[in-house]
């Protein structure tokens, strides 16, 4: 017989959110390294076909990310409510901003006769990455250190705050001397796009999963105690 909180966590096609939210996470890690490696392409070539694949992928990496991040907090609100809240709201408005980001560019690329000012002109939606690695970078930092608290195997808070902070130091080159080829740059890049950010959707997604299959919700494990008149009210009603 299936216990009532699986039953609440399944939806009408039968799929569970942590099955459902672990595949995200798996699929983030391609779209992250994918992306990493397309706009790498641009920079070096300046392909066309790169320009308007990596600009796909960052919409596509930002809506897939959602359930992940949704995921994380159910499972860290235990260990601070406020700051898990904060980390959230600060990773949605990253994604959201990733989103908007991705969906300028093609816009711009799709009638470049329109566009009067350079290809280095600061995004409208997404000024120098302020989004796509600013504030990705902070959310992650933070969701790291609650992870940390919330029970994950010990390479996902660490792989998550080295993340954070190399995508915070991309968004710094970016403001500062402009040219992503710089070597620290460059190095900082590659570091959280291509190695420390895959991973670590890798490490969420496997540790979903094991929630999953074992068919106990950790955030509802995770929970404060009810108060004992709550508890007693509670069995009298059964």
């Amino acid at each position: 017989m299936a216990s009532p909180n699986s039953a609440l966590r399944r939806d009408p096609l039968g799929l569970s959110f942590d099955r459902t939210a672990s595949w995200m996470a798996y699929l983030s890690a391609a779209v992250a390294l994918a992306y990493s490696l397309c706009f790498g392409y641009y920079v070096r070539e300046g392909d066309r076909w790169a320009q308007y694949t990596s600009s796909a992928l960052l919409i596509a990496g930002g809506l897939i990310g959602l359930p992940v991040l949704v995921a994380i907090y159910l499972r860290v609100r235990h260990v601070d409510e406020g700051f898990a809240i904060v980390a959230f709201v600060v990773a949605a408005a990253a994604a959201f901003g990733t989103v908007l980001h991705g969906a300028h560019d093609i816009a711009v690329f799709a009638h470049p006769e329109k566009v009067t000012a350079g290809a280095d002109y600061p995004n409208f939606t997404d000024p120098r990455g302020f989004s796509t690695f600013a504030l990705f970078g902070l959310g992650m930092i933070v969701l790291a250190a609650m992870t940390r608290g919330a029970g994950f195997a010990k390479p996902i808070p660490m792989v998550g705050a080295v993340s954070g902070v190399l995508a915070v130091i991309v968004y710094i080159g970016r403001v500062t001397v402009l040219d992503p080829k710089r070597w620290w740059v460059a190095i900082a890049a590659v570091g959280a796009g291509v190695v420390g950010v895959p991973l670590w959707n890798v490490l969420v997604g496997r540790a979903l999963r094991v929630d999953q299959r074992a068919d106990r919700p950790a955030a509802v494990v995770a929970q404060p105690k009810a108060p004992p008149a709550r508890n007693a009210s509670i069995s009298v009603v059964s």
